[in-house]
């Protein structure tokens, strides 16, 4: 349950560091999250939970396979594979464990 020893706001988690080497990549990310939430949204609460908390120790694709992002798709491949008219399955999943690692990103 969650306590508000653990809420954060997105404007928070939105000013995280990230790994040097990903930081280009997230850059894009959060100019697409910037562009699409509405007015006020770096003050909304929300839970702080890390990917293990999320779906355990252990990944569970029946879990894995339900989570969705509210950033826009078409945006999001774009900035993972910007020459890509479609992705497989196989893309698509890498880009939702890499958007896993990012506090930001698990809105």
């Amino acid at each position: 349950m969650a306590t508000s020893q653990n809420l954060v706001t997105l404007g928070e988690l939105f000013h995280r560091d990230c790994e040097e080497d990903d930081e280009e990549l997230l850059s894009k990310i959060k100019v697409i999250i910037e562009n699409s939430l509405p007015e006020g949204w770096r003050e909304w609460e929300v839970v702080d939970w890390s990917k293990e908390d999320l779906l355990g120790s252990k990944m569970d694709y029946k879990v894995f396979n339900k989570i969705r992002f509210a950033i826009p798709s078409i945006e999001l491949v774009q900035a993972f594979y910007p020459e890509a008219d479609t992705i497989g399955e196989k893309s698509y999943k890498t880009m939702k464990i890499k958007l896993l690692e990012w506090d930001i990103a698990e809105l």
